[in-house]
């Protein structure tokens, strides 16, 4: 918990319009996430998620307009597969978005939690390809969003475990379309600024290079990877190193690393991590048609209900810790800042990860542009 912005969790107890802010869920870079409770009349209430920029960030023009614009990005995404936004608003000039509360765990935890307790520490894999092809759909609904009849072009450039929920009936949300590309964002990222995290950028990512919708593709191929072998594909000890690995992009198959997988699952994987982009699935639907392509063909099932049972089974603890904490909500229960809360040290080492990925790339773009300048 250190590192924690001072201030935060100052919203408990209040209000903002008609939601009572009951818990600090979460704490990010730049926001903190509050879990709230709407009241209605004859015993009606509804609980949902509220993101609100950080104190020392209001004054901030620069992320008081990104803040906005992923609010107003959100807010245009309805799909089964990415988490909903519902509104925008403002308390005390510290803005705020309201969100869809997921009952659920970010694929990280997961992925901890297997490790923890299942034999050979790693997801089944039908329950690995299910949830990376219902990730495929949420970002193929993202890529392909239009508005007033004009492509949006939205990249979410963020994909990574923390940033898939599965919640507990099994449906998998993509969520936090804070650093997105998209043509209706106000702020644009400055040419040779690096976005995302290191460990699951693509290589044209790494360097800040006509970055699309593959970009995205590429990171889920990252993830699906790690989760059939157990092991991480380019994360290494320093940012620098992992920066290096992905722009090599040699990547074992699948197979040569978890010798239990099946073989005709390595070109599927791999495809979709080919370092030309040129190479990989055109679309995140696609890449999610070749999942499920493999599933169906082999008999197996690739609903949100084989996750939903995979839960019943092996998380019985969160499961009842989660019903346990929303009696105690219910019930107007002490106030708190919740002792599970995740604050986010990865941004952290994001922050230095990007100050040597701009710098490296900065040190390629003025390699680049000398050698043009040759005869």
């Amino acid at each position: 918990m250190s590192g924690i912005p001072a201030g935060a969790g100052a919203l408990l107890g209040k209000r903002l319009g008609k939601y009572e802010i009951l818990a600090l869920l979460a704490l990010g870079g730049t926001a903190e996430i509050y879990l709230a409770r709407i009241d209605g009349t004859a015993g009606f209430e509804k609980y949902v998620v509220v993101k609100c920029l950080h104190d020392h960030l209001v004054d901030d023009p620069d992320f008081v307009k990104m803040f906005l614009d992923e609010a107003r990005l959100a807010a245009l995404l309805d799909h089964s597969n990415i988490v909903q936004t519902f509104e925008l608003g403002e308390h005390e000039n510290r803005y705020y978005m309201v969100m869809e509360f997921l009952a659920g765990l970010s694929l990280a935890m997961v992925v901890r939690r297997a490790a923890e307790r299942l034999p050979g520490g790693r997801l089944p894999v039908q329950l690995a390809l299910n949830g990376c092809a219902q990730a495929c759909a949420g970002l193929h609904y993202a890529h392909e969003r239009t508005s007033g009849g004009r492509a949006l072009n939205i990249v979410h450039r963020d994909m990574s475990p923390q940033n898939l929920v599965v919640s507990f009936e099994g449906v998998v949300k993509v969520v936090d379309f804070g650093i997105a590309k998209a043509e209706m964002r106000e702020t644009r990222t400055r040419s040779g600024t690096i976005k995302g995290k290191f460990a699951y950028m693509s290589p044209e990512q790494c360097i800040a290079n006509n970055v699309d919708r593959r970009t995205d593709v590429f990171a889920l191929g990252v993830i699906l990877h790690e989760l059939l072998t157990g092991r991480r594909l380019f994360k290494r000890p320093s940012p620098y190193d992992t920066y290096q690995a992905v722009i090599e992009c040699n990547v074992a198959p699948p197979s040569q690393l978890n010798h239990e997988l099946d073989p005709a699952l390595d070109p599927i994987v791999l495809r979709a991590l080919a370092k030309d982009k040129e190479k990989r699935y055109e679309t995140a639907e696609a890449f999610g048609d070749a999942l499920l392509g493999y599933l169906h063909h082999r008999g197996k099932g690739s609903g949100p209900g084989e996750l939903s049972r995979f839960f019943d089974t092996h998380f019985t603890q969160e499961l009842e810790e989660h019903s346990s904490r929303m009696r105690d909500f219910i019930a107007g229960r002490e106030l708190r800042v919740d002792t599970g809360v995740d604050w986010d040290e990865e941004m952290e080492a994001a922050a230095a990860a990007a100050r040597a990925a701009d710098s490296a790339a900065a040190r390629a773009a003025d390699k680049a542009d000398r050698a043009d300048r040759q005869p």
